[in-house]
């Protein structure tokens, strides 16, 4: 049954609520927080906490080595001249070569361990490396753990003996040898003044003795007033040595303390050290798949697909940025490329190159899906990190004049093929000029050389280098330009009813 009472909105409130919350501040922030991001780019900071924890171990580690170092090399030339000198040097270049050397033993075996794993040629290397990490490690460990206590006992006060409080003795003879001496004197001038024919009667004799009594009483009290003071002196002198031995027991007891946990910390450091060392390793080598894998999609769907080429946008490496083209592509150079890799990068296993020719009733068969290796992370080829690897494809705002010479050819990818006749029709011989080997290149590469000798030309007019380095590569710049020149004639006499300019 209706209800009469009841109204209903014409619009719903929360529209507008939802329209007022995009325009607000707190909308932006939660587009900002879950937005989209490469692994580079979330655990950026995670990774330059790696780099300064990692640097910090090393610096820790140097710290707390130099101390037993140093000891050790300063007692060894302790009688040359500036030991001090001579044993600071030693010990800086023995911990330093020492960190780098960890490093490095660390960073390369973490770094194919990533990339290819305990699998074919590198696991013999991988071996080499875990070994030669975990002596430079256990060295390391040694060094700062015992140099904990060296630093500590440096770094801290040892107790000084204090001085006993002592009577002197020679004040007790200077205060009653005066007696002494006064009371024998008064004894023997009464005698001799109470003698009659060498004899003394029986009062003066009384007298006599007791006066030499007195002396013998100030004697006997210098004897004890002495006997007293040297006993008090032993005592004080035994307090003070009992003292200093129970502080020095209390320092070295302090010592040993803060050395073992001192060379804990040590320990600690050089096994975080590690960590940061592979992480920062698996960062780079999680980015570098991670641009990889999507350049290789791309290829493999323009690979399959030749109509979609033309529409996509190929993804080049992050630090290679495309170079401008010089002209727009011609779409019937792509469809002659697309044929020719398609038949040249066919396996040698693989049917003739005439079957090898997508069409509607054959479509190219896709490339098995990527495995796991046993790391668990990467197939053990590794081959998409090879071709995430090509700064060729572009020229680098820094180059150095070694960089003159012609591209490495385990750098650049090149095209074989059984197939001569297609490889004399769209592709050009070139002999490299360190091995002489010959290899075969495409337009698309040899217009790749020409934009990356064009940069590097450029750049070298814009820094104004050396005749000899802009000279030479003028001459490499003329000479992929006549050869794509030679290319391009060959391609257009195949087909002369449209040129390709």
């Amino acid at each position: 049954m209706d209800n009469p009472n009841l109204q209903l909105p014409e619009k719903n409130n929360y529209d507008e609520q939802a329209a007022s919350f995009s325009r607000s501040r707190h909308y932006r922030q939660l587009q900002h927080k879950y937005r989209e991001e490469p692994y580079e780019d979330a655990f950026r900071p995670l990774y330059y906490l790696a780099l300064i924890f990692g640097f910090l171990a090393n610096a820790l580690s140097i710290v707390t080595g130099f101390a037993f170092v140093f000891a050790f090399v300063f007692a060894l030339v302790a009688r040359l001249p500036y030991p001090a000198g001579i044993a600071t040097v030693f010990a800086l270049v023995i911990l330093i070569g020492l960190e780098i050397l960890q490093r490095f033993l660390g960073s390369h075996y973490f770094r194919y361990w990533l990339q290819y794993g305990y699998q074919g040629q590198y696991a013999s290397r991988l071996h080499g490396l875990l070994i030669g990490m975990i002596l430079a490690a256990a060295a390391s460990t040694y060094i700062s753990y015992s140099g904990g206590f060296s630093f500590t006992e440096y770094a801290s006060s040892k107790p000084t003996k204090a001085t006993a409080p002592q009577k002197d003795l020679t004040a007790l003879d200077s205060e009653y040898d005066p007696l002494i001496s006064a009371a024998a004197q008064e004894a023997d001038a009464y005698r001799r003044s109470k003698l009659w024919r060498g004899r003394l009667s029986d009062r003066d004799a009384a007298k006599y003795n007791s006066l030499l009594a007195e002396k013998n009483r100030l004697v006997q009290q210098k004897l004890d007033a002495k006997a007293s003071a040297s006993s008090w002196n032993e005592t004080q002198l035994a307090q003070v040595d009992s003292s200093y031995t129970a502080a020095l027991q209390l320092w070295q007891q302090d010592i040993q303390r803060k050395g073992t946990n001192l060379g804990h910390f040590t320990i600690f450091f050089i096994l975080l050290l590690h960590f940061c060392m592979w992480y920062t390793e698996y960062y780079d080598f999680r980015t570098a798949i991670q641009y990889a894998q999507a350049q290789s999609k791309n290829q493999t769907t323009a690979a399959t697909n030749p109509a979609s080429k033309s529409q996509s946008t190929p993804t080049l490496p992050l630090s290679a940025p495309a170079p401008p083209p010089a002209s727009a592509p011609d779409p019937r150079l792509d469809r002659l490329e697309n044929l020719l890799l398609q038949i040249l990068q066919a396996p040698t296993q693989s049917p003739p190159p005439s079957a090898a020719v997508p069409d509607a009733a054959h479509p190219p068969v896709p490339e098995p899906p990527i495995q796991p290796s046993s790391n668990g992370i990467h197939q053990a080829t590794r081959t998409i990190i090879q071709g995430f690897r090509t700064p060729e494809l572009s020229p680098s705002p820094t180059l150095s004049s070694a960089e003159d010479e012609l591209p490495s050819p385990d750098m650049l990818a090149h095209v074989r093929t059984p197939d001569p006749q297609l490889l004399d029709i769209f592709t050009i011989l070139h002999h490299d000029r360190n091995s002489a080997e010959p290899k075969r290149y495409s337009l698309r590469e040899v217009e790749n050389f020409i934009s990356t000798y064009e940069a590097r030309l450029k750049e070298a007019q814009e820094q104004g280098k050396k005749d000899a380095v802009i000279r030479n590569r003028t001459q490499r710049l003329n000479y992929w330009r006549g050869r794509k020149a030679e290319l391009l004639e060959k391609i257009n006499a195949q087909n002369p009813e449209t040129l390709i300019v």
